[in-house]
């Protein structure tokens, strides 16, 4: 998925809450952007939300939801 893919479907959903988890393998290891070259902080600006890259892992989720 490419950054705007995912900001065109989270906008029709309203409410975020309070941060938003994105997995790690959306972005490139070496940049840390989407395909398209937006970055987690484009994504946060443009849906008004923070935007969190977690890694693959149920430790690193619960780390990110605790953190959120």
């Amino acid at each position: 998925l490419t950054g705007r893919d995912i900001q065109r479907h989270l906008a029709t959903l309203g409410d975020l809450g309070r941060a938003v988890l994105v997995p790690a393998a959306a972005v490139r290891d070496v940049d840390g952007v989407f395909l398209d070259d937006l970055t987690p902080a484009d994504l946060a600006r443009d849906l008004g939300a923070p935007v969190h890259v977690v890694e693959p892992s149920a430790a690193a989720l619960l780390a990110a939801l605790r953190d959120s």
